[in-house]
């Protein structure tokens, strides 16, 4: 194959990240993290159930929160998670 993997090979190992993505989401078990309680899938479109949020998501609570003060400890949080969660799913 020049060119590298085809379109469908490319699909499946994406499909099979996302799936492996979404196991690790299922069993984290942090306060900065939002719980994932289901996967749902109908019709070939796949769909994350999480709790509701007054607030909405980060960019909607940050507009009315704007301050660079929240949106440094954020960026700290946030970062310090990402590294937490590549850590959970690294094989």
């Amino acid at each position: 194959m020049p060119g590298g993997p085809s379109g469908n090979e490319k699909v499946t190992t994406t499909l099979r990240r996302n799936q492996n993505e979404l196991g690790v989401w299922r069993e984290a078990d942090h306060p900065n993290l939002v719980p994932l309680l289901a996967t749902i899938d109908k019709g070939g479109l796949k769909s994350m159930v999480t709790p509701f949020y007054n607030n909405g998501d980060l960019t909607k609570y940050l507009r009315p929160n704007d301050g660079l003060v929240l949106r440094h400890h954020l960026v700290g949080a946030i970062f310090s998670d990402i590294v937490m969660w590549y850590k959970l799913t690294e094989p």
